[in-house]
């Protein structure tokens, strides 16, 4: 018995011993330049604790930056860089040519999962459409997952997504 539990101890130590931390590094900085932006296109602020870390050590966040009167955007390092993955004003992804976002809704929660995809939350208009909706955002660019005034899947024709429970739940994606 006494050989046994000796034994699960080593292994223990032996696989914790392997293990390190990762190491801590600056992602980002206000007064920085924006990767990908014109130059001069500097980063403003950042959104509270609006900053979200996957098992990878790639994050993702919400902040302002100088171009166009602080128009929000998130950001994300889930494509393997630093890149801006949706800004008010731009062209939502799966919604007909003119539909922007208007609003990227609750800054604490954007969310990445391990494989770098970045799930945000936003509402869009123009075109005669409008709503909100939930994007997932990865290498290959952002996708619609689900809008409001859409069929919900597996319900009976007619009955449609609506308001999402107060527009604050991209964490369930």
């Amino acid at each position: 018995m006494k050989r046994l539990s000796c034994l699960l101890l080593l292994c223990t130590l032996s696989i914790s011993s392997t293990a390190h931390a990762a190491e801590i590094r600056t992602v980002a900085l206000s007064g920085q330049q924006i990767p990908g932006l014109p130059d001069g296109t500097i980063f403003t602020s950042f959104q509270g604790f609006a900053l979200v870390l996957n098992d990878a050590g790639q994050t993702a966040f919400r902040a302002y930056d100088s171009d166009s009167n602080f128009i929000p955007g998130v950001w994300s390092e889930g494509a393997g860089s630093l890149n801006l993955v949706a800004a008010v004003g731009q062209q939502a992804p799966g919604l007909p040519d003119g539909v922007t976002y208007v609003e990227l809704q609750n800054p604490n929660r954007q969310v990445i999962n391990d494989a770098g995809s970045t799930a945000f939350s936003g509402r869009f208009s123009g075109g005669g459409s409008g709503g909100i909706g939930f994007w997932s955002s990865g290498p290959g660019g952002s996708a619609l997952i689900v809008r409001s005034g859409e069929q919900a899947a597996g319900t009976p024709a007619g009955v449609t997504y609506g308001s999402f429970g107060g527009f604050d739940h991209a964490d369930s994606l």
